[in-house]
């Protein structure tokens, strides 16, 4: 019998061939930028044209091949997509120095700003949408606007933060299949036990229980810092999210009064997987009220 450990490594390294190799059918090539915490990959398709180029980032352990429902439906010819691999995620380095909340914040922050060559619409999920935020707030410039899946950083006290993050570490297999049921709203029994052995093998990685140990309250957002925060937002949240506690939304709705706010029916925790023809949708619609009439802007000044 395999071990499951291997099984779910297996399975992994297949899935992610599979996904990589169908996103370079699409015209999807890898790009690599270097920050003081390593390389970061990013699979970029497009050029540069009429519209805003977009940047799509994912949660936890997720990587850019993840994207690979999605990310057919964003392509066009005057437009570039850019799928990002956090550090220490998919094809980014793992900082020598440790995979820890701030060196990830400082090497995203530092990979964007290379990747980014005119203001874009930034998509982020659970951990993408925090980093979505906080290169929004340090470098806004580079920024037109925001659409965020469920974004993590919501601020929490010590004990709400070891408690949230108990949830994502898999020490058994039962873990994992609870957290896969948080995760997605109708994948089926047998699916469930087959991503289940892919997310403990993944969050199993000695650099992932690095960053979920390691994190601390004041990694976090405060009111005051979203309250900075000038670009557009549009905030969608499901209604079948069982990831984010709803005390993490009513942070969110409380420090991002100015954002757009939707909670899709049947949107889980990762909706670019379970629904990408709605989000894309969504994001499309979102970057032509937020491109074009801001480019016209300009131009008219």
């Amino acid at each position: 019998m395999v071990h499951r450990g291997l099984l779910g490594a297996r399975m992994s390294t297949l899935l992610d061939h599979i996904n990589l190799a169908r996103l370079r059918l699409r015209g999807f090539r890898s790009r690599y930028v270097g920050t003081p915490h390593g390389r970061v990959h990013a699979l970029v398709a497009g050029r540069a044209g009429e519209r805003p180029p977009l940047v799509l980032m994912a949660g936890l352990s997720s990587r850019a091949t993840h994207f690979n429902r999605l990310a057919p439906h964003l392509l066009d010819r005057d437009r570039q997509v850019m799928l990002v691999d956090l550090p220490g995620h998919g094809l980014s380095d793992i900082p020598r120095e440790g995979l820890t909340g701030p060196t990830l914040q400082r090497g995203v922050i530092a990979a964007l700003d290379q990747l980014i060559d005119e203001p874009a619409i930034v998509f982020g999920n659970s951990l993408g949408g925090f980093m979505a935020l906080r290169h929004a707030l340090h470098s806004p410039h580079k920024v037109r606007g925001l659409v965020l899946a469920s974004p993590g950083g919501a601020r929490m006290d010590a004990m709400e933060l070891v408690e949230f993050m108990e949830r994502f570490r898999l020490r058994t297999h039962r873990d994992a299949v609870r957290l896969i049921e948080r995760v997605f709203c109708r994948a089926s029994p047998p699916l469930r036990q087959a991503m289940a052995l892919v997310a403990r093998r993944q969050l199993g990685q000695r650099h992932m229980r690095t960053l979920i140990n390691s994190s601390r309250p004041d990694h976090l957002f405060t009111a005051e810092e979203l309250g900075r925060l000038q670009v557009p937002v549009r905030m969608l949240w499901g209604t079948g999210d069982q990831v984010l506690p709803a005390s993490h939304r009513a942070f969110f709705r409380a420090a991002l009064p100015h954002a757009d706010w939707a909670e899709p029916a049947g949107y889980g925790h990762s909706p670019y997987v379970e629904e990408p023809r709605d989000l894309a949708a969504r994001i499309l619609g979102f970057a032509e009220r937020h491109g074009p009439r801001e480019r016209q802007l300009v131009e008219a000044s």
